[in-house]
Parts: C-alpha cells; structure tokens; sequence
C-alpha cells in the first residue's frame, strides 16, 4: 500500500430507489492525523522542520495521498481539513500563520504568538533522535524564522523580547517550562565536546517531552530586576576547552516548603529523585508574581528552582544550574533575604 504499493480497494454499498438515481456509501477514511501526523517518521526530531519550511509536502500514507500547503490540507477523497497547529507547520511562508490573524486585521495577539511557540516546543520535546545532542541542532531553521518573524531573540528552544521591548513576557513564558505530565523524568544529554551544549535552563539540554508552567495571561508583573536576558553579551561565559554555554544572571533567594503547603504551592522537578530537601542549597529565582492589590506572602510567584552547579564560580558570582520550575505562594520565599547574585547555566 501507499507509495510502493496498489491502490487500496475500498468497498462501498449502492443504494437505489427507482426511478431516482443511485448514491454510494464508502467507510470514512480521512484520518491524516493518525497516518501522517501520529506516523513514525513524524515521530522524529529533524523531520519537523523539514515539514515547515517545505513550501507544500505530498504524504503518500497507507490508505489514501494527502496534500499539505498553507491553505490546509487536502484528501485524495477530496476533503479539506485544517487545524491551527496543522497549519502553522504547514505555512509555506512560516511562521506567517502565527502572525496574521483571521480574527483581526492588526495580526496576533501577543498570546496568540506565545501559545504557537509553546505548541510548537512541546511538539517538538517529544520528537526522537538517534543523536540527542542534535536536539538543539535540528530547529536552528525554525528558531531563527520566529526570532524574526516575532521581532525577538533566542535559541535552544527560549525566546526573548529584544532589548527595550515595552513588552518582556516572551523570556520569562520562556523559561518556565516544566517537565511533561506524561514524564517521569527528564533525562540530561551529554554533549560532545565540539558542539556547543545546550544551558541547563533549556529544555533542549534534556531528553523528555515538556508542558508549561500554568499562567494566566494578563495577571503576572514579570520580573524586571532579578533575571537579565542570557542574549545579552556581557551574560555569555565559556567553560572547558571546547564548550560554550550561555548563561544569565538572577537573584536567587531562599524558601521553605513545610509539610503542610497546601493546595497553592505546584514544583515539578525535572528529574526523578529530586523533592525537597534532596539537594543542598536549592534557591528559587522569581519570575513573576500575580497582579493585585493582595499582600505579597499571598501572591502566587512563578519561579525557577536551582541548585549549586559543577562549573567554579566566575568573578566572585557563583554558577548554578536550574533543577525545575513552578509556583508557591510568597510566604514561602523568605522575604528578608536580599538574595544572591548567580549565574545559571
């Protein structure tokens, strides 16, 4: 079947009542999402850029050709599908689907665009490699064409408004990934050392699919002061020989997580074994908290988690590397601390 095979005979019914004409029944076979979309080359990681900055694409699947292009998808049964991601990946013109809106002539919505990037990276996440240190190899097209398209920066699967954006919320969405609800654990990719390996703050320095941190839109200030962009350049520090990784500054402050926090606190750690209180000198990084009126130890604080990293500290500013990421309310993070000044990498 399919491309190297015959064409698959479908059978049907014929129902006739004279002297009308006679009509035909045949089972209903458009499925493109589980042929193409839930098939096996679709399950890898270099396939899905190929799939997006391909201009139109002919699938050629078991039981019938589909035909993908900017306008949709289209049946050798000649049906019409569409769905949003479908059709952001299948923009000849990527991404400008993400872009323009059908809903209003002035384009997207900043959420609109933020909801297409974090559909696309958790797609993406759960993609396979034969190599994983090509994990952050294998959507350099793409990142690129959003950075662009999205007038921001970024790599390794984190964007960043450009400096002096009115508007800072890309980074900080950005960076509150969190390890997939169909996960157990994410696992850490050894990098060779030719290649530039991927910052601990990145989901593509993991194998394992990932979800994002829950936050309403509208309803946080980001953090201005505590976190700096890791595109800027005064923020990039190379370690080894051979081994580049990017890093950004924070001010990390202590928490406590008693027994009984309660419903409001939600920590996902990115790998098995790590609960509160297994590592040694974890500190949280807030990127965020909830608007209003409401006393701080009652806000919810979006933060990082972080731990003392391998590398030595640089310049008297000491390195560490994020272990995962959630929400607590501000009585937990001990507001008399001035915090530290770090790096994460």
């Amino acid at each position: 079947m399919g491309f190297f095979g015959g064409l698959w005979k479908r059978e049907y019914v014929t129902f006739q009542s004279k002297p009308d004409a006679p009509f035909y029944v045949r089972r209903y076979i458009d499925d493109f999402n589980r042929e193409v979309l839930e098939g096996d080359m679709n399950k890898r990681g270099w396939v899905l850029q190929e799939r997006a900055l391909a201009r139109r694409t002919i699938y050629f699947a078991g039981q019938q050709t589909y035909f993908e292009c900017g306008a949709g998808v289209r049946c050798e049964t000649l049906t019409k599908m569409n769905n949003r991601l479908a059709a952001f990946l299948g923009d000849p013109n990527f991404p400008q689907v993400a872009i323009l809106s059908h809903h209003s002539e002035r384009g997207t919505s900043r959420s609109e665009k933020i909801l297409y990037f974090q559909d696309l990276y958790k797609k993406y996440s759960r993609l396979e490699f034969s190599h994983w240190e090509d994990r952050s190899v294998a959507m350099e097209g793409l990142e690129q064409r959003l950075s662009r398209a999205f007038e921001s920066r970024g790599k390794f699967g984190i964007l960043a408004d450009k400096l002096g954006a009115p508007n800072r919320s890309f980074l900080h969405r950005s960076l509150l990934w969190r390890r997939g609800a169909d996960h157990n654990s994410l696992t850490k990719i050894r990098f060779p050392h030719n290649q530039q390996k991927a910052p601990s703050w990145s989901w593509m320095a993991y194998r394992g699919g990932i979800d994002y941190v829950n936050v309403p839109f509208d309803s946080v200030d980001w953090e201005s002061r505590d976190i700096r962009s890791p595109w800027q350049s005064t923020d990039v520090r190379t370690t080894g020989p051979r081994e580049e990784v990017v890093a950004f500054s924070a001010v990390a402050r202590k928490f406590a997580v008693g027994q009984k926090a309660g419903g409001d606190l939600n920590i996902v750690y990115d790998e098995t074994g790590r609960t509160d209180g297994s590592v040694s000198g974890v500190l949280c990084v807030v990127i965020g908290k909830t608007k209003g009126n409401a006393p701080l130890e009652n806000k919810i604080h979006y933060v990082l988690l972080v731990a003392p990293g391998a590398a030595m500290a640089t310049r008297g500013t000491k390195i560490y590397e994020r272990i995962g990421a959630g929400s607590m309310p501000g009585r937990f993070i001990d507001a008399n601390d001035p915090g530290l000044d770090i790096k994460i990498q």
